[in-house]
């Protein structure tokens, strides 16, 4: 057990944001937001790496871990939305927990770690500490820790696990969802904890974090090998292969019901052909994957200067047609009303999901949408029109 050696809490000079989203920092960034899994594999909002359960697909993590929402779970929302969320419990014996793999290609000297996490306060009264990060495998002490009785931290010194001691009381609150971010350097030799945008400690840098490409060597969280754990819930966490500087830290400020970083809310699948203008035309979409904040935008590029319209569906198809590929299988098929000419060879439409398409798009929390645009193109001949590749977005609540 370890003994508390309180510290002052470092004072910070600028006031938390409100809960935002930013853009990816790297190329090496992931995110989970936890709306199930994939096997033993948690599913994620981008980037190379993986999240699995330590014990394996069907182990004792993934029978007694929920993927529930705010409401299901009866904590408050993030920002008025119901928000998918990990329910996790305690990660004991040494076998449980989530390994983490970033798969950068290589070791990473500087990184970040992001979690949206809200703790009961009725877990004062039974848990001690809560591991958050256990930098190689779980044979020793976890490196950071949320300290539950005093609303601060433990840091340990390396992977060693010799114990620097208390840090930052009373620096996140009970019963409240809390942005923790840590950042870490190992050639600067300095590792900083934020929470809400505001910096909680400064210390010395612990350890390197693993790729994971290696087997057996391999970061987890929510896990420690003497048991030092608690329970609580995740909306969502991330791992970047850069230090953020405390200026991108504040900019993410405290939780959002979007994540943490910005992805875009859909990926893009099929294939578009080159129209008239001589390019293929894409689509894109930004604002929000969430039906209740209705704030889906659609973006399609290289378009010839003749109305189009935006066509969605729930499933996927590639089928020949007019002078290039519907993307979207007819089965369940639906066309957007607004029918207008793109300007410069782009055209965005901000999505109302009950009015864009007659009766309004079957749109459904958990399931994937799919877009595309079809627009008018005698330049082009033959079909004379074309269309852009599909849009996969997974609607939440």
């Amino acid at each position: 057990m370890k003994h508390p050696i309180m510290a002052f809490l470092l004072a910070a000079s600028f006031t938390a944001l409100a809960g935002a989203q930013v853009p990816v920092p790297s190329a090496g960034t992931t995110e989970w937001r936890f709306t199930g899994d994939t096997g033993a594999f948690i599913d994620k909002a981008g980037g190379p790496g993986t999240l699995e359960y330590a014990d394996g697909d069907g182990g004792l993590t993934d029978q007694i871990d929920f993927f529930m929402t705010t409401q299901s779970a009866g904590v408050p929302d993030i920002g008025g939305v119901d928000t998918p969320i990990l329910k996790f419990w305690y990660h004991y014996p040494a076998v449980m927990g989530y390994v983490l793999r970033p798969l950068t290609g290589a070791d990473l000297t500087q990184f970040t770690l992001v979690y949206d996490i809200y703790i009961e306060a009725s877990t004062a009264a039974t848990d001690d500490y809560g591991a958050l990060w256990q930098s190689r495998d779980n044979f020793a002490d976890a490196e950071l820790h949320l300290e539950i009785f005093s609303n601060g931290f433990w840091h340990d010194l390396d992977f060693s696990g010799l114990g620097v001691g208390s840090l930052a009381p009373g620096t996140w609150n009970f019963d409240q969802w809390n942005r923790i971010v840590y950042v870490s350097d190992f050639s600067g030799g300095t590792a900083k904890c934020f929470v809400n945008g505001l910096l909680a400690f400064q210390d010395v840098v612990l350890d390197i974090m693993p790729d994971g490409t290696s087997p057996g060597v391999a970061s987890q969280i929510l896990a420690d090998q003497n048991g030092d754990v608690t329970h609580g819930f995740l909306a969502a966490f991330a791992v970047a292969d850069v230090a953020l500087s405390d200026a991108d830290v504040l900019a993410l400020g405290a939780p959002s019901s979007e994540g943490i970083f910005d992805f875009g809310v859909g990926t893009n699948f099929c294939i578009s052909v080159a129209n008239s203008t001589g390019s293929a035309s894409t689509i894109t979409g930004t604002g929000s994957a969430s039906i209740s904040v209705n704030a889906l935008v659609l973006t399609a590029e290289n378009l010839p200067p003749q109305p189009g319209i935006f066509i969605a569906g729930p499933a996927q198809a590639q089928i020949p047609f007019f002078n290039g590929f519907l993307c979207i299988d007819p089965q369940g098929l639906q066309r957007f009303l607004t029918v207008a000419s793109p300007v410069g060879g782009s055209i965005t439409e901000v999505v109302d999901y009950a009015t864009s398409a007659p009766g309004g798009l079957s749109v459904v929390a958990g399931a994937s949408y799919n877009y595309q645009r079809w627009n008018r193109d005698p330049a082009g001949g033959g079909g004379n029109a074309n269309f852009s590749d599909g849009y996969e977005v997974t609607h939440t609540p």
